[in-house]
């Protein structure tokens, strides 16, 4: 899978997240109930199918930001 610019990549999470209120942004710190239990699981199955890896919970727990996020994907794609 190629690596997606931040602003697909912002796309990406508001659809795997269900999200359509205010645009995410790279580095403020996800909406509170947005990033919860379920949003850090739908995103471990969504990265799974879109990029051929798994992140654990334990990845996506010290998470705040979308920005974080992209950042562990790219580490590990």
């Amino acid at each position: 899978m190629q690596q997606k610019t931040p602003e697909e990549f912002l796309q990406f999470l508001a659809d795997v997240l269900m999200y359509d209120e205010a645009p995410l942004a790279m580095q403020e710190p996800f909406p509170a109930l947005v990033f919860d239990s379920t949003g850090k699981l739908m995103l471990a199955a969504a990265v799974e199918q879109e990029y051929g890896f798994s992140l654990s919970l334990d990845d996506l727990v010290s998470c705040r930001t979308p920005g974080e996020v992209y950042e562990l994907i790219n580490k590990r794609a």
